[in-house]
């Protein structure tokens, strides 16, 4: 884990779709569905590797790790309920996400390259909608809106299937932008849009235990 810098002078905006994240039912079964898919992927690769990594996370951190090895042993060891071609896609999400974007992105930030950052968040937003398929219309849209709008990088946030985005600004158009960012999000979805919550939020730390 490792603490880094928003750059100075920027706000989170933070938009609810008004979709609730609900997970019952059959969002409920999805959201399982693809959750599980990661302890498929480990699980072939323990199998045909003979191995016992419990998780994606433990399997990237073997030393000379190759997410080319871990594909082959996923042909190698089909799954009864998911398909080659979706246990792929899960693990080069996690692949990208995990060994590629988040370590990028970190380093964008540390050496004040927003345009790096722009880029790198934008291709984790694709790849959530492409692979993980977890996104809604409302959420894609709030993206989509707050990018056209100027924001620096925007992102769904969260379990998927409904929720929320959060949109990197300038403070000095934060008030603008929220109230511009949601005016147009609420003429374009208004069942959803009367649901909707935007606020604006400065970084700021974790969760933390209060003391008396």
């Amino acid at each position: 884990h490792e603490a880094v810098a928003i750059p100075e002078h920027h706000v989170f905006a933070v938009g609810f779709c008004g979709r609730h994240a609900a997970k019952t039912g059959a969002v409920l079964d999805r959201y399982n569905y693809l959750s599980d898919s990661t302890a498929a992927v480990a699980a072939a690769w323990r199998l045909a590797m003979d191995r016992d990594e419990a998780h994606l996370g433990a399997i990237s951190a073997i030393p000379g790790y190759s997410r080319t090895e871990v594909a082959l042993a996923i042909r190698e060891c089909p799954s009864d309920r998911y398909t080659v071609r979706q246990l792929t896609d899960r693990l080069d999400h996690f692949h990208h996400e995990n060994n590629l974007i988040l370590p990028a992105a970190v380093d964008a930030l540390e050496e004040h390259h927003l345009d790096r950052f722009t880029e790198l968040v934008d291709r984790s937003q694709q790849l959530a909608e492409s692979l993980l398929q977890n996104q809604t219309d409302e959420t894609i849209l709030l993206v989509r809106s707050a990018r056209d709008q100027g924001a620096v990088a925007a992102s769904a946030f969260g379990a998927g299937f409904g929720g929320s985005v959060w949109a990197l600004i300038h403070e000095d158009r934060a008030g603008e932008f929220v109230d511009t960012w949601a005016a147009s999000y609420r003429d374009a979805k208004p069942d959803a849009g009367a649901r909707s919550i935007f606020f604006l939020s400065s970084p700021g730390p974790a969760a933390f235990w209060l003391s008396a």
